[in-house]
């Protein structure tokens, strides 16, 4: 019985393995080293180009930042202050002039109604003077009257007596003063005398 055994392969050309590994390391190596400094030129280059736009980009574009601008370049706004015209003084419109007559009627018809309009209230009466005088108390005061012989009684403060001396029954004269109603007889107090 035979025994079989597997065919032996040839041995290598060493000469061939030789000459691959030469022509191998003298065209490998360079090619090698080519693609290596390729690959790190592209990577410098990159960051470069990255440097570039992030920071040398960023100076010619983008705004300084807040903490570049200074506060005395800022000039406050100069607001002029608004004019404001005083108020034009309006004269009041003076009080239209009663006559003794007219005040009387208005008591005569309803003293309620004409004390509801005038007491406590400035009014302007005109009429005559029937007689200047002075009170219990010393107190200045005068009568005005009118044609159909009523009156009304017109006080005044005792420092206006030097007011009242020139005055004679008879004279037409304006008064203003304060209707106190009427208890006897229609009463107007702190009177001013008014030329009429």
């Amino acid at each position: 019985m035979h025994t079989r055994y597997p065919p032996q392969r040839p041995p290598p050309n060493r000469a061939l393995i030789g000459i691959g590994i030469g022509v191998g390391a003298c065209c490998g190596l360079p090619l090698l080293f080519m693609f290596f400094f390729a690959f790190i030129g592209a990577i410098s280059g990159r960051g470069k180009a990255m440097e570039s736009t992030v920071g040398g980009g960023a100076s010619k574009t983008s705004p300084p930042p807040t903490s570049a601008l200074s506060h005395k370049n800022i000039q406050p706004v100069k607001t002029q202050p608004l004019k404001t015209q005083p108020p034009s003084e309006v004269q009041p419109t003076p009080l239209p002039y009663m006559t003794v007559k007219e005040i009387n009627q208005a008591y005569a018809e309803n003293t309620i109604h004409a004390d509801a309009l005038y007491k406590n209230q400035k009014i302007r009466v005109k009429g005559v003077i029937g007689s200047v005088d002075r009170g219990i108390f010393g107190d200045p005061y005068l009568t005005l009257e009118s044609n159909e012989g009523l009156s009304v009684v017109c006080s005044f403060a005792k420092s206006d007596v030097g007011k009242l001396t020139n005055l004679k029954a008879g004279q037409p004269v304006g008064i203003t003063g304060i209707c106190k109603g009427k208890p006897l007889m229609i009463a107007i107090d702190d009177c001013m005398i008014e030329t009429h």
